[in-house]
């Protein structure tokens, strides 16, 4: 993937190790700018848990995540790594799955990064 735009293929279940990885850069980010998902960082055991729980590794590391099987609960990317295919990828596989499971309607809300 590193030589080429992330697809909906990229997206995979998280592992535990992930969703710690996921936390850490989260608990970061609120750290460095008061913002972010952190104080959602509840929701994420039950997520993964209930197999909603997805994300995309890029060098073995969890770089952006969504909870949610269909539409997303929450999605982001790791701030370093927005702007380069990774939400879309998140999005196209929710898309797929849906098609997939004769789901016809998704409930997406966006927020644009800040840069």
């Amino acid at each position: 993937m590193k030589d080429r735009l992330p697809t909906a293929d990229d997206v995979v279940l998280g592992t535990k190790a992930d969703l710690d990885q996921v936390l850490g850069w989260l608990e970061r980010e609120y750290e460095e700018d008061g913002e972010g998902f952190w104080c959602n960082r509840n929701l994420f055991p039950k997520a993964l848990d209930d197999e909603d729980f997805y994300v995309i590794r890029q060098g073995g590391e969890a770089i952006a995540f969504q909870l949610g099987h269909y539409s997303p609960d929450i999605a982001n990317v790791r701030k370093d790594k927005q702007r380069q295919g990774f939400g879309t990828a998140l999005l196209n596989a929710a898309i797929a799955r849906a098609r997939r499971d004769n789901v016809n309607i998704l409930d997406v809300e966006c927020a644009r990064a800040r840069r």
